[in-house]
């Protein structure tokens, strides 16, 4: 794309375009841990039972809901991981799901701040390669004084 025949215009709609695809996502991400809560709620009370569900994947398969199990069981853990087992909040937790699932593989007590960060600033394919085992440096690079520290 040539850039000088981008309008003014244009450059606002794009940019005003991308803040709020952003916003909308972060604000899945916060209904995910929201989602997660209320399906353990669901869970381990089996609501689902008074409800008259035989099961909890009967109940999760209703048309309102329809979410998979092993979908539902993915977010859970999330949550377990990280609210109940770590206390992070959920303000703090505005971080792809995905990211964060795959770092909970990987946090221990020890390790779990350094593991949250990596959820925070690296790609899923970044993740998926620390978790393998792969040589990866990756640094942050402070935009005000240059400073470069890694993760």
């Amino acid at each position: 794309m040539d850039f000088a025949q981008i309008t003014r215009e244009k450059g606002r709609l794009a940019f005003e375009n991308s803040q709020k695809i952003i916003a909308l996502k972060n604000n899945i991400e916060k209904d995910f841990m929201v989602l997660a809560s209320l399906l353990i709620a669901n869970h381990d009370n089996q609501y689902y039972k008074i409800l008259g569900y035989d099961t909890w994947e009967e109940f999760l398969a209703i048309p309102e809901i329809s979410i998979s199990r092993s979908f539902a069981y993915k977010i859970m853990q999330v949550y377990r991981i990280w609210v109940i087992k770590y206390g992070v909040s959920q303000e703090n937790l505005n971080i792809d799901n995905e990211k964060l699932f795959l770092a909970s593989i990987q946090a221990t007590k020890d390790n779990y701040e350094e593991w949250l960060e990596r959820a925070r600033v690296l790609s899923r394919s970044d993740i998926r390669g620390l978790i393998k085992g792969e040589d990866y440096e990756y640094k942050v690079k402070c935009p005000q004084c240059g400073w470069e520290f890694a993760p």
